[in-house]
């Protein structure tokens, strides 16, 4: 018997198939009493990742006379 032809099915026809580039901007949250850090993910742009993901950027920040990251 032979192999049946590929079909293409589902998907958006919005949606690019291939990786996407994307610039987030991030947004200031505070972590514990006195961290502030800027949040990435999760972002209300893209809610299929998952509220345990974070991606976030500490510093560069001088703790010479703070006791540091307290989260």
């Amino acid at each position: 018997m032979p192999d049946p032809a590929p079909t293409v099915r589902g998907g958006r026809t919005d949606t690019p198939g291939g990786p996407v580039h994307e610039l987030l901007a991030p947004r200031e949250t505070a972590l514990g009493g006195s961290t502030v850090v800027r949040r990435l993910l999760p972002n209300l742009g893209r809610r299929m990742v998952g509220a345990w993901a974070f991606v976030d950027h500490y510093g560069p920040d001088d703790i010479a006379d703070e006791p540091g990251m307290q989260v």
